[in-house]
């Protein structure tokens, strides 16, 4: 079973990238060797982002949100054809620093932006009237009121729940999944495949040196030999299961060939074949379904409605800021962790910051649907703290306008 970086909050390119990561690390060798270098590629747009993210707000309060999200557009063109015409892995950490700096600008002025175009369609009209023939006008706008209607999940539970109570929620499905995740994996290392000493002879010239040194072969695993210390040592699977004990051997494209040449077995060099692999599935849909409407999108919402008018962009700046600082720490350190103290334990601390985060929320988060931008910043300077977080407090607020 593969592990892999799951994205954190406003980490999108995160997770895109290190899906791409299995196939980077075989047009670079070098990548495939080199962990530091794997982490260096994902977290180097999050490094990007750091940088667009400060600078955006002063840019936004500058030139405008057009003008920001403008460069952010060329700052993708950018890092796109550097990444996709890379001769070496150090071109393609340049892309992606162009890449980060487009998101990181574009994180904090996108809902900005969007903060200041509902119930515009006048305005929306005029512009499309700029773009596109008179005839067509009409056609793209019915195009994207129907496209509107039909969007993700987040913007219903938005539009339709309390922001506070939403991420909640989302919290509590995140740790949830994340100690269902670091679960998985324990059981997948402690019930880790046998290494097969008859398995292992079949390969006898390629047997990893490490085992064949080792005094006590009947004790190996799947997990001891690909932790194997040098030269780097792969599994190759039974010919009847793969969840049969299998042959330890030295790790290169030769022996790779040599394993799926014989009766079509399987060849693993980053996780160990394992019955639990649905199980992880599970974890990461219910990850991915409970981050994506709650802590992947509100926080982003909330941060474009507590600010006055006036700071708005430097604020903004700032919170984006700090979350591609967590976003950097996480994809610089997600690897080294694993293999220090194991996927599992990696996916348990994470959790347990998760449990934090609910925390934090249930105190010190303001409840801002419904409410105008003096009611945020009358509540924001009492810093009372909001324990009931159910209560609808811009109903309270409506009725006190009212009278």
């Amino acid at each position: 079973m593969e592990g892999g970086i799951i994205h954190s909050e406003g980490g999108d390119t995160t997770g895109v990238i290190s899906g791409a990561l299995l196939y980077i690390r075989d047009d670079f060798k070098s990548v495939d060797r080199e962990t530091v270098l794997q982490e260096s590629i994902v977290s180097m747009a999050v490094a990007g982002a750091i940088i667009g993210a400060a600078i955006g707000g002063w840019i936004n309060d500058k030139f405008g949100r057009r003008t920001a999200i403008s460069i952010a557009d060329f700052l993708f063109f950018i890092g796109a054809v550097l990444m996709a015409a890379a001769p070496n892995p150090a071109v393609l950490i340049v892309g992606r620093i162009f890449v980060g700096l487009g998101v990181g600008m574009a994180s904090m002025t996108a809902p900005l932006y969007i903060s200041g175009e509902n119930q515009r369609e006048d305005e929306a009209e005029a512009i499309l009237r700029k773009i596109y023939p008179p005839s067509e006008v009409e056609a793209e706008m019915q195009a994207l009121k129907g496209s509107t209607e039909k969007e993700i999940v987040s913007i219903y539970f938005i539009d339709g729940t309390e922001r506070k109570k939403l991420i909640i929620i989302s919290l509590c499905g995140v740790v949830v999944s994340l100690g269902l995740l670091s679960a998985v994996f324990h059981e997948t290392a402690s019930h880790a495949l046998a290494v097969s000493t008859m398995e292992t002879s079949r390969f006898d010239p390629y047997t990893c040196p490490d085992y064949r040194s080792s005094g006590s072969w009947m004790v190996w695993d799947c997990m001891r030999c690909l932790r194997a210390a040098s030269p780097s040592c792969g599994l190759c699977s039974s010919s009847e299961n793969k969840l049969l004990p299998g042959a330890c051997l030295i790790s290169n494209d030769t022996v790779k060939d040599v394993c799926h040449g014989k009766d079509n077995r399987l060849w693993y060099t980053r996780g160990c074949p394992s019955s639990f692999g649905w199980l992880a599935l599970i974890g990461l849909a219910l990850y991915i379904i409970s981050f994506s409407p709650g802590m992947g999108t509100v926080p982003w919402i909330v941060n474009s409605e507590i600010y006055p008018l006036r700071f708005r962009g430097v604020c903004g700046g700032i919170a984006a800021t700090a979350n591609w600082i967590s976003n950097l720490i996480v994809a610089q350190s997600f690897l080294s962790l694993t293999e220090a103290i194991g996927t599992s334990w990696t996916f348990l601390i994470f959790g347990v910051i998760s449990v934090v985060a609910l925390f934090f929320v249930l105190v010190c988060v303001p409840e801002t649907k419904g409410l105008p931008i003096e009611e945020v910043e009358k509540m924001l300077e009492s810093r009372s703290l909001h324990l009931k977080f159910w209560e609808k407090r811009f109903e309270k607020v409506k009725t006190n306008q009212e009278v």
